[in-house]
C-alpha cells in the first residue's frame, strides 16, 4: 500500500517539476529572446522612419530651385552686420552717401559698445549717429536707399538743415549682428521645417528687393576685422 502511495505521489509531482523546468526555461531563455526581438523590431522601425524622413527632405531640396536657394541664403546672411563694430555701420552709411554725392562730416559711437558681448546670445544691436553733407535734392533718395539696403539698417531719427543747395543730414542708425555662431542640429529638422511659411517667403521676397552695400572694408578697433560665419540653414 505504501509503495503504491509513493508511486502515486511521484506521478503527481512530475507535472509540477515539468512546469517548473518550463518556467525556468521561459524566464532564462525564451523571454530575453522575445525582448531582444521586440527591441530589434522597434529599432528597425525607427531606422525606417528616419530613413523616410531624410529621403523626404532630400527629395524636397532637390526639387527646390538651387539658384534661388543660394540667392536666399546669401540675402539672409547679408541682412546682418559682418562685424560687431559700430564703425562698420558708419562706413556702410557713408558708402551709400557717396553714391549720391554726400560725404561724411562727423559721427558718434558709444565706446562702451565697441567689442561688448551681451549674455544670452542672439542678435544684438549696433548703433551710431552721423552727419552727411551733400546735394539738398538727394537727401530723400539717401534716406530711402539706407533703409532699403543690405545689411538691414533702420533710420531711428534724422534731421536735415540746408544752406542753398547743400544739405547736412544727421542720422541715428541701428543695425544688427550675431555675436556667436548659432549652429543648427540638422538631424532634428523635419520636412515641415524646410518648407517655407507664407511670412518667411514674404520676408525672402523683401530681402531680394534690397540693394547690397558693397566695397566697405575697414579694420575693427582691435586692428583686425571680426566676422561671424553663420551656418547655411537651407542645406542638409
Amino acid at each position: 500500500m505504501r509503495e503504491i502511495e509513493k508511486w502515486q505521489l511521484r506521478l503527481l509531482l512530475w507535472p509540477v517539476v515539468l512546469t517548473g523546468i518550463f518556467l525556468v526555461f521561459v524566464v532564462k531563455i525564451i523571454w530575453p529572446k522575445i525582448e531582444e526581438t521586440n527591441s530589434q523590431l522597434k529599432l528597425a522601425e525607427e531606422v525606417k522612419q528616419k530613413t523616410k524622413s531624410v529621403a523626404e527632405r532630400i527629395n524636397y531640396i532637390n526639387l527646390v530651385d538651387q539658384k534661388a536657394l543660394a540667392e536666399n541664403e546669401s540675402n539672409v546672411s547679408a541682412a546682418l552686420m559682418p562685424d560687431k563694430s559700430p564703425y562698420w555701420l558708419v562706413m556702410l552709411a557713408n558708402k551709400v552717401g557717396e553714391n549720391f554725392g554726400y560725404s561724411l562730416v562727423s559721427f558718434s559711437v558709444s565706446p562702451g559698445v565697441v567689442g561688448e558681448e551681451k549674455e544670452g546670445g542672439g542678435k544684438q544691436e549696433v548703433r551710431a549717429t552721423l552727419a552727411l553733407s551733400g546735394p539738398k535734392g538727394k537727401y530723400i533718395d539717401l534716406l530711402w536707399t539706407i533703409e532699403n539696403s543690405l545689411p538691414i539698417i533702420t533710420v531711428n531719427d534724422f534731421k536735415m538743415k540746408s544752406a542753398g543747395e547743400v544739405a547736412e543730414v544727421q542720422l541715428s542708425l541701428t543695425a544688427y549682428y550675431l555675436p556667436k555662431k548659432e549652429g543648427t542640429d540638422l538631424s532634428k529638422l523635419s520636412l515641415k521645417d524646410l518648407v517655407l511659411e507664407a511670412k518667411e517667403a514674404e520676408l525672402l521676397g523683401k530681402l531680394a528687393g534690397l540693394e547690397r552695400i558693397s566695397g566697405v572694408e575697414i579694420a575693427s578697433p582691435s586692428g583686425q576685422g571680426v566676422r561671424y560665419e553663420r551656418e547655411n540653414p537651407f542645406m542638409l
